[in-house]
């Protein structure tokens, strides 16, 4: 049964395809031979990445080589500019010197004055000699002339005055500027670690540059000469001391006491007063805070 229906269905197949329309089979044949249909590419695609590198590397190339050219050209010009200059400088030098000799050459030129060397005559000295005159004594005597006898005797025994170098004697009530030796500077640390005490010391031509005096007591000290630049002195016992010649530029005097202080000669240049206020420049001896 199976069979006998696989056999009937495999006829009726045989005879549709049989059956199957001529135009149909026209219509395929002529499908097969028309060309496919071209799909539209567009240009953007068609390029890759390294093809457009290529592109830009090229136009920058070619820029750089006309900007070269431009600046090749310009220095050129510039070359040519500059040795047009220099031939024009040469050309007029050449110019003034065949001028200036020119001049020269129509110039007479002043004949060489003649100095004689001026000579000096050397004036002998007379010098008075003893023994002349004693033989000439002599011939007076034997001469028998008693007036030349006399003067003879006279230059005979007559003495020279010898001549005595007296120098300046200095005067002995003379006193030094400072009495006692100077103190060192470690002793001076010392006693300011200490209780500060500096009165009637000898401080003269020390260098105390900005050091910390601040409230010591420097009654009737010897500090002339001292360079107390930038020193601060603020309240500090000054009584009597003596500062003449000293450096007191940009030096704190501030609350000091200075009575009697001597201060001839000391140079206050921006110091720092005793009531705060600066001096000016050229303050020699005592503060001027006004422009006179």
């Amino acid at each position: 049964m199976i069979l006998g229906k696989l056999l009937v269905t495999g006829i009726v197949a045989g005879l549709m395809v049989v059956s199957m329309p001529q135009w149909a089979l026209t219509q395929e044949v002529a499908n097969e031979n028309q060309p496919l249909p071209s799909v539209p590419v567009s240009p953007s695609s068609e390029k890759s990445p390294d093809v457009r590198e290529l592109q830009i590397a090229e136009q920058t190339l070619r820029k750089a080589l006309e900007k070269s050219e431009a600046d090749k050209a310009d220095l050129e010009k510039r070359l040519t500019d500059f040795a047009a200059r220099e031939q024009q400088v040469r050309d007029e030098s050449a110019k003034l010197a065949a001028e200036k000799d020119a001049i020269e050459k129509s110039c007479p030129k002043p004949a060489p004055a003649t100095v004689k060397a001026a000579t000096k005559q050397k004036k002998k000295k007379t010098v008075h000699k003893w023994w002349t005159s004693e033989r000439r004594a002599s011939d007076n005597l034997t001469a028998g002339d008693g007036s030349a006898q006399k003067t003879a005797r006279l230059k005979k025994t007559g003495k020279k005055k010898k001549k005595v170098g007296k120098t300046k004697k200095k005067a002995a009530s003379a006193k030094k500027a400072c009495a006692g030796p100077v103190v060192s500077l470690a002793d001076i640390k010392k006693a300011l670690s200490g209780k500060r005490n500096l009165a009637g010391k000898n401080l003269s031509g020390l260098n105390l540059t900005g050091m910390a005096l601040v409230g010591a007591d420097l009654k009737g000290a010897c500090l002339a000469k001292t360079n107390l630049e930038r020193a601060d002195l603020a309240e500090a016992n000054l009584e009597r001391a003596d500062l003449s010649g000293a450096n007191l530029r940009m030096t704190s005097l501030r609350l000091a006491n200075i009575n009697a202080a001597k201060l001839d000669g000391a140079k206050l240049d921006n110091a720092i007063w005793i009531d705060s206020r600066i001096c000016l420049d050229g303050s020699v001896g005592g503060c001027k805070d006004v422009i006179p």
